[in-house]
């Protein structure tokens, strides 16, 4: 039963008296199949195992908008649902750290749809909520998730993408154990490349992040691409394009090996490299390169090249296609057009495809329509006008810390790098090192204008922190001046300013803890003589701050005896825990799990661990690391199945007593448990 959004709902009516009888049939109906959803999967698979030939259609298209949220709640036999406007919530299909999706009935057409719920004060959801609405909002093809409505709520802090409900799910897992049959391969491939060749040559988007959990199928067996919130919004044509990006997007196992390259790569040909993977992922249920990271991955491809396992058996087409798609060179890499004609896909020309690539008519979505996706805000109306455009090279300094701070900037394209010295206390050497990654659709240089905002004028703000361009950066600046002027007459953009600054500084803040207990050489004669390990431990951490990463591995090399594999999210450390099972990576003793992760967090990553067929994986100590999020708190840690919990700041003695507690004695030298460490 998904959880009530707030306490404005009004009271519960029964369902009878307010739906018609449709309505409440399908509602029973959906009801009484709640938990049954995989059987209704795997029973439609084999009416799959056709050859399908149809052609996809495209055309251009918006989503509705819808500027407010009216929470109520209706109850049917016994149990009550919550209804957000006209979609009642019957069950959870999924959850992240700052979104939720839910299976909803929507009582004005009676029909299903999948509500991607997102809480709008998550700042860390912002950037990549935004892209996903601004390019969802122009897509209409057969093989991509459509959006049908945007319900923005900015008094409430609430945003709703209202998406197509593809029934089936994902086509396939990293939990799957079982490749499929090569004729099921075939059809979803089919449907994939068609989308894939729409998104690159009509809509000029490159998903960055094609794997099987993104790719969904509806109840009539079509696969639909989702989940566009690290995707590349770029021209194919545009000369930039073969190395447009160099940000390090997406999911180690499906990255290509480019990505990981100075120079900057082609996005669009790192997708091809993705396609390839889970054409193969899903014929053998065994990915073509492991590794402990995602630099021994692209080392195990660089090095052995492709290789196909003894069984199950593929036919010579379908091992041509995977070994021209998976070139470790873009440049002798398949292409689109390539994929559509080969035999393989073709069934040697008995079902041919025809690519998009020769049309003139194009979609375009910009960058400013990215940044302007989210709402129609007000703020942004009123500063238009004002707005200036900046460029700035790789490693510009954009802003300085100590400077005055005049003028905000929206980064439109490109990343920039927020250096260390923003941390009053780090230690000068220190300084140019890189504290955190803002991206497209972020703001920066927001903290000294809230200074000047806060006083009305009366003081201005100066930089708190160094910023420079990571790559070739395009901002949209505003000053001090056009923002006092344009807040007086939207009062909400001066909370939701406050918000993000104080989110940036509450980040700063947890760092510059975590720093200064590092830098504390705490260690007591109890602590020495209860830690003996009888070798090296093996300790998997997840956590999604870089700079935490590189403090707590110094801490573990201070205690010893301790080889620590770092991953930056839950689901990094699900897929090491899943290449453990098959013997590709040293099992760990323990895992520590930062609780509020993006992608997926450590409660979620927690159950998948759990849920892992291997014992002595699935039953891996796993102890909650917690930066004080009231839902992720000690009980519901526990509840999700993590054995202990402890609090950042992390020191030597905590983490040592971490160690102790959890880890079996024998591992330890010691003949029985011992208690909890005094700090």
């Amino acid at each position: 039963m998904p959880e009530d959004a707030r306490p404005r709902e009004t009271s519960s009516r029964e369902a009878k008296s307010v739906f018609s009888a449709e309505t409440v049939s399908k509602l029973e109906q959906q009801t009484s199949t709640i938990g049954d959803s995989s059987s209704m999967s795997s029973s439609r698979r084999e009416s799959m195992e056709t050859v399908s030939s149809s052609n996809s259609s495209w055309s251009q298209r918006s989503a509705k908008h819808t500027a407010s949220v009216t929470t109520s709640s209706v109850s049917h036999d016994g149990a009550s649902y919550t209804q957000l406007n006209q979609y009642v919530i019957i069950k959870d299909l999924g959850r992240g750290v700052h979104a939720k999706v839910s299976l909803a009935l929507n009582t004005a057409d009676n029909n299903f749809y999948a509500v991607k719920v997102t809480n709008n004060n998550a700042v860390l959801a912002e950037t990549a909520v935004r892209k996903e609405i601004a390019v969802l909002k122009k897509l209409d093809h057969d093989n991509v998730l459509k959006l049908f409505e945007v319900v923005d709520d900015p008094d409430n802090g609430e945003l709703l993408l209202v998406l197509e409900y593809a029934e089936g799910g994902p086509i396939y897992t990293r939990y799957n154990r079982t490749h499929l049959s090569e004729d099921v391969v075939l059809k979803y491939t089919r449907d994939i490349i068609q989308g894939l060749d729409y998104l690159h040559h009509v809509a000029g988007i490159a998903h960055m992040d094609m794997k099987p959990e993104n790719l969904l199928k509806s109840a009539d067996g079509t696969v639909k691409i989702a989940d566009f919130g690290v995707s590349f919004v770029g021209r194919k044509s545009d000369p930039r394009a073969p190395n447009a990006s160099k940000r390090i997007v997406g999911t180690p196992a499906f990255i290509a090996p480019e990505i990981l390259g100075d120079d900057g790569y082609d996005p669009y040909s790192a997708d091809i490299w993705s396609l390839g993977i889970c054409i193969f992922h899903m014929s053998t249920a065994k990915l073509p390169f492991v590794g402990r990271t995602i630099f021994q991955i692209v080392a195990m491809a660089k090095r052995q090249g492709l290789r196909f396992p003894p069984n199950p058996e593929l036919s010579a087409e379908l091992m041509d296609l995977m070994a021209a798609i998976l070139q470790v060179d873009p440049q002798k890499r398949a292409s689109i057009e390539y994929i559509m004609q080969h035999p393989w896909i073709t069934s040697n020309g008995q079902y041919p495809l025809q690519s998009l690539s020769s049309l003139d008519e194009h979609i375009k979505v910009s960058e400013e329509e990215v940044a302007a996706a989210v709402r129609h805000d007000p703020l942004a109306a009123l500063l238009r006008p004002q707005f200036k455009t900046e460029h700035f090279a790789p490693g510009e300094v954009i802003m300085r810390k100590g400077e005055v701070g005049d003028r905000m900037y929206f980064i439109n394209a490109g990343n920039c790098e927020v250096l260390m010295d923003a941390l009053a206390d780090v230690p000068s050497e220190n300084d140019a090192a890189v504290l955190a990654v803002r991206h497209a659709g972020d703001y920066i240089g927001e903290l000294a204008v809230m200074e000047t905002i806060r006083s009305n004028g009366a003081t201005v703000g100066k930089r708190t922190a160094t910023v420079r361009a990571r790559d070739d950066v395009e901002c949209l600046t505003v000053t001090v001046d056009a923002m006092m002027e344009a807040l007086k007459k939207d009062t909400g953009g001066r909370e939701r300013l406050i918000r993000t600054a104080s989110f940036r500084l509450e980040q700063n803040d947890e760092i510059l803890l975590q720093l200064q207990e590092s830098q504390t050489h705490s260690f007591n004669m109890r602590v020495a003589s209860m830690f003996t390990p009888t070798r090296t431990l093996q300790v998997l951490y997840a956590e999604d701050s870089m700079p935490t990463q590189f403090i707590v591995k110094r801490l573990m090399k201070r205690i010893g005896q301790v080889n620590l594999t770092c991953v930056s999210n839950g689901q990094e450390a699900v897929e090491y825990c899943e290449q453990c099972t098959r013997g590709e990576a040293p099992r760990p003793d323990i895992v520590l799990m930062d609780c509020q992760m993006p992608v997926m967090n450590g409660l979620e990553a927690t159950t998948a661990i759990r849920n892992l067929d291997e014992l002595r994986v699935s039953r891996v100590p796993v102890v909650a690391v917690s930066s004080g999020v009231k839902s992720m708190n000690q009980q519901a840690c526990l509840e999700a199945g993590m054995d202990d919990y402890v609090s950042k700041p992390l020191n030597q003695v905590v983490l040592t007593d971490v160690l102790v507690r959890n880890l079996p004695p024998k591992l330890l030298g010691h003949d029985e448990a011992n208690g909890r460490l005094d700090y």
